[in-house]
């Protein structure tokens, strides 16, 4: 995902203009909420469900993100 970031900064950076500095903040901020509600996320569903249902979790949040776009 480091990879994926690093080109998605660069291209909030290339479209922000003068603000970039406030805008790239803001999408490291983003990326690091996201990283931590999926954390949170699998960590309520390994202890409630099991290990089992975090992959089949996964797969509807990538449907979701896929739906979205």
């Amino acid at each position: 995902h480091a990879g994926v970031s690093l080109l998605i900064g660069i291209d909030v950076l290339q479209r922000a203009g003068d603000a970039g500095q406030l805008i790239n903040a803001i999408n490291v901020s983003m990326i690091n909420l996201g990283i931590g509600i999926g954390a949170a996320i699998t960590g309520l569903l390994t202890d409630r469900v099991g290990v089992g249902a975090v992959g089949w979790v996964g797969a509807c949040f990538i449907l979701l993100a896929l739906s979205v776009r």
